[in-house]
């Protein structure tokens, strides 16, 4: 009996997911949707596998790599840590990382590895990273910000966690204005390109309708589980919703061109230039705090045994798009002591 996959397009037209699972703890996209039917797809694939066994790290090659193991220029690197439990031993393997990822995880890993254990990551950190990597060596990086559109002026949204970015997203949305993501969105300079099905807007944004009661529930319980009791983020029974539960239809833009990055900012209220090495210095910062693939230990064993894999190189690319992000849009500081300002703030001045 053939396996069932999903195919899922988590970035349309340049990234979509090959899996096994539906959910995959950790991903940027809570739940996976079986919604690719691309004849000629041109974008990154990148498969992802829980599997019943898995080669021991003994027989993955000769040479080592602290916790993993491969063969020079094999395109392959096998991962194993005990656990102390017997018969429970966390493994995985990682294939042809530039050319069409495949990941595959054990059951036992993929099942209660929820959160960094030490230097063990979750399987889905491993994907974030692998699928950062995929679109920069396609010349396109991820950006951790939100991004809206309207009249065909795209307005990428930056700043860190429990600045506003979700909360401008939603209010924005309730206003007719174009979705394109609220938490993590792809850029190859000039243009921004759809992340519409993460999660991250239900952690805290209070007050927001869903479209039926069971999404209404599992909004409450989502951010009661990322205030008052976040260790219950890590056994929720089902994945987070996405924006499709929202009581208003959303509207996704999958592409726009980038008109204004607008840096949130909580403070007295003002909206101002604010200069390119600053922007750039600010949207970096913001990247690195976001994505792992840089220090990312495994993916660091895989291009130590095959050269073409350079992570420095790559850290470039992701540089020269995010500097090209910045030069190619004017760049501004929006501040606000009130979060739910800031979609008038950037409406004001930019729509």
């Amino acid at each position: 009996m053939s396996e069932k996959l999903i195919t899922c397009e988590v970035i349309p037209s340049l990234l979509r997911i090959v899996s096994n699972v539906p959910h995959i703890p950790v991903f940027f996209q809570a739940r996976l949707y079986d919604n690719s039917a691309a004849e000629n797809w041109q974008g990154a694939t990148v498969h992802f596998r829980v599997v019943g066994s898995l080669p021991s790290k003994h027989s993955g090659g000769p040479t080592s790599y602290e916790f993993a193991r491969g063969e020079p220029r094999a395109r392959a690197i096998t991962f194993e840590r005990p656990t102390g439990i017997p018969r429970l031993i966390f493994r995985a393997q990682m294939l042809n990382l530039l050319e069409e990822p495949q990941i595959f995880v054990g059951r036992g890993y993929h099942r209660f590895v929820r959160a960094a254990i030490g230097e063990v990551l979750p399987p889905g950190v491993h994907l974030r990273d692998i699928c950062m990597i995929a679109l920069l060596s396609r010349g396109y990086t991820l950006v951790h910000s939100a991004a809206l559109s309207k009249d065909g002026k795209g307005v990428v949204l930056l700043g860190p966690a429990n600045t506003g970015k979700s909360l401008t997203t939603i209010l924005g949305i309730e206003r007719g204005i174009g979705y394109l993501a609220e938490d993590v969105a792809a850029t190859d300079g000039d243009h921004v390109f759809a992340f519409p099905s993460t999660p991250s807007f239900a952690h805290g944004v209070k007050g927001v309708k869903a479209k039926n009661k069971i999404d209404q529930f599992k909004l409450k319980l989502v951010t009661l589980s990322h205030t008052d009791l976040p260790f219950l983020k890590y056994f929720l029974p089902f994945p987070e919703p996405d924006i499709g539960c929202l009581a208003r239809p959303v509207e996704i833009v999958p592409k726009a061109k980038v008109s204004a990055v607008v840096f949130l900012q909580r403070g007295s209220t003002r909206f101002e230039s604010l200069c390119k090495d600053e922007a750039f210095r600010r949207a970096l910062i913001l990247n690195k705090t976001e994505f792992s693939y840089s220090t990312n230990k495994l993916l660091y064993a895989y291009s130590f045994l095959n050269t073409e894999m350079d992570i420095p190189r790559l850290e470039a690319e992701e540089h020269r798009l995010l500097r090209n992000l910045v030069d190619n849009a004017p760049c501004y500081l929006a501040c606000s002591e009130r979060p739910e300002r800031f979609i008038d703030i950037v409406s004001d001045n930019l729509w």
